[in-house]
């Protein structure tokens, strides 16, 4: 046969033999291509096409295809990266017939960039730079591909350090860049401005000139010019060039300067022949200048201020007065003031008398019968010709020098007047004088009283009586309240009579704390690891006061916190001696006394019957409804057979530390093992062989005892369909047709569900094959695995009527581990007949492994955990695989912990881990004591602030270190301590508090008397509507002075008692203060009071940024 087209051809055939037997047909192919197969190309870049320019390699592909035998071979893609024009490259295709075809592609790469060049039309200055446009060529060239573009010449205009960039572009896409930099083109002259002082001048003016370039700068600028001579429009010219050669002139005008002083001259009335006037004098002043003209006249009287002139005024000033006059013009230039004066002499007026002695005292009374008289005449003009005066009505004397008059007892008037030399006569007048010299009582009392520790928690009011027989009460106390809490202070009361005598009282003793004292509870014991409790706690109360102390019959019993719960707390309270109270709560307490609940169960689910074939793994789950499960029992496993088995878990604990009984879980069925079934043949015999037309084979099943029972015989007759028949026994009928041979397979399924394998019996018509049995040792556990070597046993049994076991497999023992090996045994009997057993072992003697870590707990410092921590344990087993594995254990007690874990495989083995050194710490260090909790201290007497700290568990890891903040720059006022402790876990106790530093003040300094720091003292009266200089020092501990970091704060002064004692203080010539602090005075701080009038005491006083406030009482007449 010849096949000459293309295609696939088939070709069927086959042969028969001469007995006519035919042979299967069978299919040969024949394929036959003629045709070469097709070739095209594509390049890479996808962009690229035949024969143009590239700038970069140049891949060919080939596409080859073949539509009958297919493509054999095709060339492989090729990269062509040399530079060069119309490079070809050649592809071929062969097909499977061996038929070719080829390809060419044509490449032209230049990778190559053109040479380019860039200049300027000209050279700039010596500076670098032009003063018009700069133009700029380029200029390009390429050898390969050509040029395909230039950039054209470019036009730079007014800028500095500006750039012109040109490009080449050649045809294969290929650029090159050149550029010429730093051109500067400055156009525009530079800016001249003038600056001179407008108006009139009396000297030399300077022109200040300044050039500004904004883009070149200055290269040469002017130089400020001098303006000399007078004139009314004088001028200034200048001229600058910038750096570009750019130029600019400028001239000013308009400079005024005049140099000359003015002239004054005066116009009066002529006096009278004694050279005095009677009467108001009209002046006239009149100011003269040629230039800048008159700007002002003044004058002044008596060398007194200057007054501006302002016209002709009328003078009528008494005595003798010189008056002085100038000019000054336009231009600022001025008249000597010494050169220009008259003096005008007027004088119409009576003398004036005035009591030097008696001067009565603020309360109009003398102490003394003895009484200074003198007096002081005056006369502005014309002088004093005599001074007279009566003493009670009685006859006139004139007064010649000061004398002393006894007066007694009582109230005397003295009359007093003078007459002048012109004969001008003054009107008479008079004085009063009182007489009284004995001194008056006073008693002072403190309310409220003080407590039965003499202490008050209040301000205190000193309050004081005063009496007096003859002159009356002038003044009494002040009262005052002491409101600084201090021990020992002290209020000094003073009175005196309206005549002046004086008597002082103290009342001392008084002791002051308002503040409430300090109470702090701790728990006498420490929190488990978890911060739980599961019995009563007890709290212990400390407090501690710092002034008067604590009041001991109120110091707190421990309280006891009982119950459950998260944050219980307790309160108690505490008194100091000054009866101040403190109410304080300690809380944060949790207290769990229930153990947690567990509930197991299967994690598996028995068959309807109730029954499991394998082991049963018990899972157990806890709750806690307070503080939490803290660990839970390990699940359980029950692996042998048995019938309403149970099992009993682990106690569980909570995170308080409560233990539960462990759960019991009951129950559970377990039948592993796979019933067994025997088989007899029973049959009419004949020599040994069965007769008639059929043989009975009994099936008898049995189940472990007190296990699950046969629940049914499966059985299937020479190979037949799998009959079911229900309980422990089944008569099978076999015919026995003509002779031969046959078998029966049957095995039993009991009611856990555990078949057992299939067993056969062989039967031969004249006898029946004996049965095979086995038995493990040991038997394996209900998840048919042994963890030891195996002994498999093989027994065999013929039928009563058979003719005996001839022979039986030996006992075999597996020694090697194995996921499942089947040995198979028989039994022959002494017909022939064999029967046969089959058994899976499964053996697994290798332990499982386990191991532990720490899986979640927050570290601390130095290895130690500050909170629970959680072990976790991992388990494998590569054989018989993991029955059980350990739960996360939680661990939360203080100390040093461990925590161990036991793995048991589905054989039984078993092995243990442990993991320790695991070091627990979650209580911060407790601050046991801080020196300077509470105090009260001067400024420089402060102690070192320290502290002490106890861990129970880690230990310290420093010393406990206080750190202080608040208070003033200079050390003073309300400080705020924070102790802090670290134990060697890292966790950090903290406990804060506060103290005081005041500074030393020793009291008010003079002219005031302090009669609260300066023993002897009585209250200062001064005179009323005066000023009063209030001073004071403020010093450390050592008496060194300090200054406040901030003003001290002047109080507004306390209106008091009312009072009429005699001024016994100075008179001040002081400036009033109208702040609200005092001033710093050199090494003291001041304030001058202006006061209101007279009659009443008065409190004033500081308030320190130290927090102290003093107050000081005077007296006002």
């Amino acid at each position: 046969m010849t096949l000459a087209s293309e295609g696939d051809h088939a070709i069927s055939f086959f042969s028969t033999d001469a007995a006519g037997n035919v042979e299967a047909a069978q299919t040969a192919h024949v394929k036959i291509d003629k045709t070469a197969p097709s070739i095209g190309h594509s390049f890479t870049p996808l962009t690229y096409s035949d024969g143009a320019w590239s700038n970069q390699d140049v891949t060919v592909t080939f596409e080859c295809a073949d539509t009958g035998s297919g493509v054999a071979s095709c060339t492989a893609p090729v990269t062509t990266s040399s530079e060069g024009l119309s490079q070809q490259v050649t592809g071929t295709a062969t097909d499977n017939a061996g038929n070719s075809a080829s390809d060419t592609a044509v490449v032209s790469i230049d990778k190559t960039a053109p040479t380019i060049s860039a200049s300027a039309d000209r050279a700039a200055n010596t500076a670098g730079w032009y003063r018009d446009d700069v133009t700029v060529s380029f200029s390009a060239n390429d050898a390969l591909s050509g040029l395909a573009s230039t950039s054209p010449a470019q036009v730079v205009g007014e800028g500095a350090n500006q750039s012109s960039t040109g490009t080449a572009t050649d045809a294969a896409g290929n650029s090159a860049s050149a550029d010429v930099s730093g051109i500067n083109v400055d156009k525009t002259a530079p800016v001249l401005t003038a600056e001179f002082s407008p108006g009139w001048h009396t000297d030399d003016v300077t022109v200040v000139w300044t050039c500004t370039d904004a883009l070149s700068g200055v290269a040469a600028g002017p130089v400020d010019d001098t303006v000399t001579g007078e004139g009314g429009n004088l001028s200034s010219s200048a001229s600058c060039t910038d750096v570009a050669g750019n130029t600019a002139n400028t001239s000013v005008d308009g400079i005024q300067i005049d140099r000359t002083a003015p002239t004054t001259t005066a116009t009066v009335p002529d006096p009278l022949a004694s050279g005095w006037y009677a009467d108001e004098v009209l002046v006239t002043l009149t100011g003269h200048d040629t230039l800048s003209g008159i700007a002002a006249t003044h004058y002044s009287i008596d060398g007194g201020a200057a007054q501006l002139y302002a016209g002709a005024f009328s003078f009528s000033q008494k005595g003798t007065h010189t008056i002085a006059f100038w000019s000054t013009d336009a231009a600022g230039n001025s008249e000597d003031t010494t050169v220009n004066s008259i003096t005008l002499k007027i004088d119409d007026a009576p003398p004036v008398t005035t009591v030097i002695n008696p001067i009565s005292p603020a309360s109009g009374w003398f102490v003394t019968s003895g009484i200074p008289v003198a007096f002081d005449a005056d006369d502005a003009e014309s002088g004093i010709a005599a001074t007279y005066y009566e003493i009670d009505g009685g006859e006139a004397q004139t007064y010649g020098d000061p004398f002393t008059a006894e007066l007694a007892t009582g109230s005397h008037t003295i009359t007093y007047w003078s007459v002048d030399l012109a004969g001008n006569t003054e009107a008479k007048q008079t004085t009063i004088v009182n007489v009284d010299d004995v001194a008056p009582s006073i008693v002072g009392v403190a309310s409220p009283a003080a407590n039965g520790f003499g202490w008050n928690n209040t301000d205190v009011d000193v309050a004081f009586t005063c009496t007096d027989a003859e002159s009356g009460v002038a003044g009494c106390g002040p009262d005052g309240t002491v409101s600084t809490e201090g021990e020992n202070q002290q209020v000094q009361g003073d009175t005196q009579d309206v005549a002046g005598n004086v008597n002082s009282t103290t009342v001392d003793h008084i002791n002051i704390d308002k503040t409430a004292p300090t109470l702090v509870g701790v728990a006498t014991s420490d929190a488990n690891g978890a911060g739980w409790y599961n019995g009563d706690v007890t709290i212990e109360w400390t407090g501690n006061d710092a002034l008067s102390g604590i009041d001991p019959s109120t110091q707190p019993a421990d309280s006891t916190i009982g119950g459950e719960g998260i944050d219980l707390g307790a309160s108690a309270s505490i008194f100091d001696k000054a009866g101040n109270k403190k109410t304080a709560s300690a809380s944060g307490i949790n207290i769990d006394r229930t153990a947690p609940h567990i509930e197991g169960a299967p994690t598996t689910a028995p068959n309807a019957a109730g029954w499991y074939r394998d082991q049963v793994v018990l899972d157990f789950t806890c709750t806690d409804a307070l503080s939490g499960v803290a660990s839970c029992p390990t699940s359980e496993v029950i692996a042998g057979d048995g019938a309403d088995q149970a099992v009993t878990s682990d106690p569980a604990s909570d995170k308080a530390g409560n233990l539960s009984d462990g759960k019991t879980v009951g129950g559970i069925n377990i039948d592993g093992s796979a019933p067994s079934t025997t088989a007899n043949n029973q049959c009419t015999k004949t020599n040994g062989w069965c007769t008639g037309p059929s043989a009975n084979v009994v099936l008898t099943a049995t189940d472990q005892a007190g296990l699950s029972g046969v629940k049914e015989i499966h059985y299937r007759i020479d190979g037949g369909a799998e009959q079911v028949a229900a309980g422990a026994a089944k008569t099978v009928s076999v015919p026995l047709d003509g002779s031969g041979a046959g078998t029966v397979h049957y095995w039993a399924v009991d009611i856990a569900g555990n078949t057992e394998a299939s067993n056969a019996v062989a039967l031969k018509w004249d006898n029946i094959a004996p049965m095979v049995t086995h038995t493990l040792s040991p038997v394996p556990n209900a998840n048919d695995w042994n963890n030891s070597d195996v002994t498999v046993t093989f027994g065999a049994k013929d039928d009563d009527a058979g003719s005996g076991v001839a022979d039986v497999t030996a006992p075999v023992t597996v020694t090697t581990e194995t996921d499942g090996q089947v040995l198979v045994g028989s039994a022959t009997d002494t017909a022939g007949n064999v029967g046969t057993d089959s058994v899976t072992v499964k053996l697994d003697k290798t332990a499982p492994t386990i191991s532990g870590a720490v899986v979640s707990g927050t570290q601390g410092a130095n290895g130690w955990y500050v909170g629970p921590v959680t072990v976790h344990f991992t388990c494998a087993d590569d054989r018989s695989g993991v029955a059980t594995c350990p739960d996360d254990v939680i661990l939360t007690s203080n100390g040093a912990n461990s925590a161990s874990g036991t793995v048991t495989d589905k054989a039984g083995n078993t092995a243990v881990t442990a993991v320790s050194g695991i070091n627990i710490d979650t209580e911060a260090p407790t601050i046991t004591a801080v020196n300077v909790a509470g105090g009260l201290y001067v400024l420089g007497a402060v102690p070192g602030a320290t502290c002490a700290a106890s861990d129970g568990f880690s230990g310290l890891a420093g010393s406990c270190v206080v750190t202080i903040s608040g208070g003033t720059a200079n050390g003073v006022g309300a400080f705020t301590y924070t102790a802090r402790a670290t134990d060697a876990a890292g966790n950090t106790g903290t406990t804060t508090g506060s103290y005081r530093v005041i500074y030393r003040f020793d009291g008010f300094l003079q002219p005031i008397n302090d009669t609260a720091h300066q023993v002897g003292t009585s209250t200062s009266v001064f005179k009323g509507a005066s000023t009063i200089p209030v001073k004071f020092q403020l010093k450390n501990a050592s008496g060194t002075l300090v200054q406040a970091n901030a003003a001290p704060v002047w109080l507004t002064p306390a209106k008091g008692a009312s009072m009429s004692l005699p001024v016994d203080e100075s008179l001040y010539a002081a400036t009033a203060d109208s702040g609200s602090t005092y001033r710093v005075e050199g090494s003291q701080y001041g304030y001058n009071w202006k006061t209101p009038s007279g009659g009443h005491y008065h409190r004033i006083g500081v308030t320190l940024d130290d927090g102290q406030t003093y107050y000081v009482n005077i007296g006002l007449r």
